[in-house]
């Protein structure tokens, strides 16, 4: 997804929240069904005024599961459905932050290399070779990268690299795979990095869906 300035990642195992009236395009695997619900936006107090992928827990997916619109709609159903979302809205606020976006920037140059690597994040692509493509010096794209992201280019492709690691895990491979897939050293470095980012090893972090961190 692309909105607040970022670039969202979402992989099956979590959820976006886009407070109402934000631009935002959302773009999806052709494998992949999403479910979509609405709230008003005179519920307060669901999340904040910015965007945030959340962890799923398993009562909140078992929770849109069963939420479901019967044919007809009865008034025994439509009260069972007024409870079970205030249930779902409940449990929305306390769903934990996952660091899953990257800054995003709107200078043409730096477009053409963050799209180039949005689209492949195994590229493995020098910063020069990069910044040939770019039109750009080495030195200007790093710049443009510290300037409008925040980031050096190395800390943007890593987290990038971290934030494909997370869907790799949630359909199920190793990371054995996802560091050679991924370009890292070794399984253990890719460890160590994805540890220090999101507080977590690989394996642990789909099963606990830990707080904001990184």
């Amino acid at each position: 997804m692309r909105s607040c300035g970022a670039h969202w990642l979402a992989p099956t195992s979590h959820a976006v929240w886009i407070p109402g009236d934000t631009v935002h395009e959302v773009m999806m695997e052709t494998d992949v069904s999403a479910c979509f619900i609405y709230i008003d936006p005179s519920v307060t107090g669901v999340r904040g005024k910015r965007c945030e992928v959340l962890h799923m827990t398993p009562l909140m997916r078992h929770l849109l599961l069963r939420f479901r619109i019967p044919e007809p709609l009865t008034e025994e159903a439509e009260g069972r459905l007024s409870r079970l979302a205030a249930v779902i809205i409940d449990e929305l606020s306390t769903l934990p932050n996952a660091p899953l976006n990257l800054p995003a920037g709107s200078d043409p140059r730096l477009k053409r290399v963050t799209n180039r690597l949005l689209e492949n994040p195994d590229d493995h692509a020098s910063l020069e070779e990069l910044a040939r493509f770019a039109g750009a010096g080495a030195r200007t794209l790093e710049r443009l990268f510290q300037r409008e992201t925040g980031l050096r280019f190395s800390e943007w492709r890593n987290r990038l690299r971290l934030m494909e690691a997370v869907e790799h895990l949630s359909h199920g491979r190793s990371s054995v795979e996802i560091a050679g897939l991924l370009g890292y050293r070794s399984a253990s470095a890719f460890v160590a990095a994805f540890r220090r980012h999101f507080g977590l090893p690989p394996q642990s972090y789909l099963r606990t869906g830990s707080g904001d961190v990184g």
